[in-house]
């Protein structure tokens, strides 16, 4: 595919770090005594968008020429430098010039120089060193070589550039090739943030603030050199609704309760339910697991000993079992009906011996998951139209 004059200035604006100071330079520039741009026709656009305005707004030629006097203004001129170098290449090509090295202009990179083109140069050298690698035969190597630059050549890569590169690859001796490679041992000190964008500058940060740390005596001999900048990534949907651990498709055994912790100072464990199987009306749950009294991070239930069909109560738990009973237990005692629990176990006719828990779900290792799990579970029993739960958990106020 021949690449464009629309083509490089969508790359250049893609490679700006804040494309908001560019827009409201543009919109306040004349070129050759033209109108500039409105701000609102490109307020909120993508950068396809603003490039087709700019093309329409000026001839496709002119248009080059603005982009690289904003970028300048805005001294952005490392991307006005590599634009203009790329505006040459694709003359270059119109009017018929050579291109028989096929060395396309390298894009601005992000963990590359920005006027290198080793980005271009090491996809075949790789491919072509791993090739070498593995194949034991010459006469095999050579076939899946000329495979690899036939693919290389349909992507738009000179054949010279690939011959340069695999013949850069093949002079590697095979015999290191398959040695074990050591790496040196970092000393550096890790600093580690979650992944944002624009989270690259930090690198620049902690390079120009290390003065700091070198006139601290104790600080300069802890971390001499600057922190090695690492990235973690984010939570995102992705980790929320998929997991990599199946649930277990085991038949429920005798093992898979609610036992009690035989503490000499635990009070729940007279109160514990060790049903394994929960039913109400049509509704069947069977329990995963074994838990007990010090059980947390799991989804819980409490009923009522003397069998009232509306005492059905289910909560979440990041605490210990035993602590969340222990608050009901303070609620009922101080009789508390401002919390359902509380009002029913304190009315007449029951105590707090009236109780019986249980652990439903458990396993849960994060904030989110108890809360969604108790929510399916509300809704599963109906507890918040027959029971003591009066809505159907963290997202009632969405439903």
């Amino acid at each position: 595919m021949v690449r464009t004059v629309r083509d490089a200035l969508t790359d250049a604006l893609n490679d700006l770090s804040e494309q908001k100071a560019f827009i409201h330079k543009l919109c306040e520039s004349n070129f050759k005594g033209i109108s500039p741009i409105r701000y609102r026709c490109i307020e909120g656009r993508g950068t396809y968008d603003i490039v087709d305005r700019i093309i329409k707004h000026y001839t496709e030629e002119d248009a080059a020429g603005v982009v690289i006097q904003v970028l300048e203004d805005i001294n952005e001129r490392q991307v006005s430098k590599i634009l203009a170098t790329d505006l040459e290449h694709i003359r270059n090509i119109g009017n018929g010039a050579s291109d028989e090295v096929d060395k396309p202009v390298c894009k601005k990179a992000k963990y590359l120089e920005d006027t290198s083109c080793s980005a271009w140069e090491a996809i075949p050298y790789g491919q072509a060193l791993r090739i070498h690698r593995i194949c034991s035969d010459e006469e095999d190597r050579n076939r899946h070589l000329q495979t690899l630059k036939d693919a290389l050549i349909r992507t738009g890569y000179g054949a010279r550039l690939i011959d340069q590169q695999f013949q850069r690859a093949t002079a590697k001796n095979r015999t290191d090739l398959l040695r074990r490679q050591t790496r040196d041992t970092v000393d550096r000190v890790p600093f580690v943030v979650q992944y944002f964008p624009g989270a690259e500058k930090l690198q620049h940060l902690l390079r120009s603030l290390q003065h700091v740390i070198d006139e601290d005596e104790h600080l300069a001999k802890a971390i001499p050199t600057p922190p090695l900048l690492a990235f973690k990534q984010p939570h995102n949907l992705k980790q929320t609704i998929v997991h990599s651990k199946l649930p277990s498709l085991q038949e429920n055994s005798d093992h898979d309760t609610t036992q009690p912790c035989h503490s000499n100072l635990c009070k729940t464990c007279r109160i514990i339910d060790t049903d394994a199987i929960i039913s109400r009306v049509n509704t069947i749950h069977q329990v995963h697991g074994t838990y007990s009294c010090n059980s947390a991070n799991a989804v819980y239930l409490i009923r009522c000993r003397k069998g009232c069909p509306e005492a059905w109560y289910i909560g979440e738990i990041m605490q210990t079992l035993r602590q969340r009973m222990n608050e009901h237990r303070s609620t009922i005692t101080r009789q508390d009906c401002s919390l359902p629990v509380g009002e029913h176990f304190s009315g007449h006719g029951h105590s707090a011996s009236d109780l019986r828990v249980s652990v439903l779900q458990g396993g849960l290792h994060d904030t989110r998951q108890p809360r969604v799990a108790e929510q399916k579970l509300i809704a599963k029993f109906r507890t918040h139209e027959d029971g003591l739960n009066r809505d159907l958990g963290f997202m009632s106020h969405y439903l």
